[in-house]
């Protein structure tokens, strides 16, 4: 029986196949395209899905999976990929507006924070009301560039709510006071007391153990000339030496670790919070319900 059953399955999809064989693809094999790619897709298996998704293309112009196929590369992370397909969209798209959002999402994390230099602009700025999240993600641009803010604090929080100015005005202040210390104090400091600038620079036990290392090579360098050891002396003296150097080199070094950490923090804790507020955009449509 089962024999019988899978013989009338093989003619049926033959027949149907037969039908459409002058046609480059079927009506039925293009929906099916889509079907099984929208699966994917639903599943996160997004590298498959935009290769489905491109084919359906191919046969069908379809504005629901061009934005699929740029959000999947989004959810790759592929940021750059994403924003170029998202501007390919057209303004008579229904999508047109959530596609204009996500490329500067998808811009801002990739890094590109140039293309937000156009909204600070004289000609520019009157655009903010019109771009919803837009303007809060270019301030937050801001914060995620090496070159110094150029706008007050005051300024910097009007592009933000009542609710979320308290944690723009943090992260504000972190950045333009970012409580860096210095390389050449620390280096400095070592060369006063060795040890004592990578304690500035935020290594207690390592400034610690540095200065006990010196100090018990320049305790036996002296002792041994005491006692006209004199080889003794002069291995004790240079190793003496060459602690001192080390640990002003070290401090040196520390401080600038230091500022590095602080830097990776900030950007980890911006960006989490960024995260929690979705950029401050609205969230993207849901295909999966």
């Amino acid at each position: 029986m089962k024999k019988i059953f899978l013989l009338a399955v093989i003619i049926l999809c033959g027949e149907i196949f037969a039908q459409d064989a002058s046609a480059p693809k079927s009506l039925l094999t293009q929906r099916n395209v889509k079907l099984f790619a929208d699966n994917l897709f639903c599943q996160r298996d997004f590298l498959r899905s935009i290769a489905e998704y491109e084919n359906y293309l191919k046969y069908c112009n379809d504005d629901t999976v061009k934005f699929k196929i740029a959000l999947s590369y989004s959810y790759m992370q592929k940021y750059s990929e994403a924003a170029a397909k998202f501007k390919l969209i057209d303004k008579t798209s229904n999508y047109y507006q959530d596609a204009y959002y996500e490329y500067y999402k998808n811009e801002f994390l990739d890094g590109n924070y140039e293309v937000f230099k156009t909204f600070f602009t004289k000609d520019t700025v009157t655009q903010f009301s019109d771009t919803g999240g837009i303007k809060k993600l270019s301030y937050a641009s801001l914060l995620m560039q090496d070159d110094k803010i150029n706008i007050s604090e005051k300024d910097f929080l009007s592009a933000f709510n009542s609710e979320e100015q308290p944690y723009a005005g943090k992260f504000y202040l972190e950045k333009t006071n970012p409580g860096y210390k210095k390389p050449l104090k620390a280096a400095l400091l070592s060369a006063i007391v060795p040890g004592l600038g990578k304690i500035y620079a935020g290594e207690l036990g390592d400034g610690i153990f540095s200065f006990t290392l010196w100090g018990l090579s320049e305790y036996l360098a002296v002792s041994n000339i005491k006692h006209k050891h004199w080889a003794r002396a002069l291995i004790f003296s240079g190793t003496s030496a060459l602690f001192y150097f080390s640990s002003i080199y070290g401090s040196a070094a520390q401080a600038q670790i230091y500022n590095a950490k602080v830097d990776f923090n900030f950007n980890v804790d911006f960006k989490s919070f960024l995260s929690s507020v979705n950029y401050f955009l609205p969230k993207e449509p849901d295909f999966c319900k």
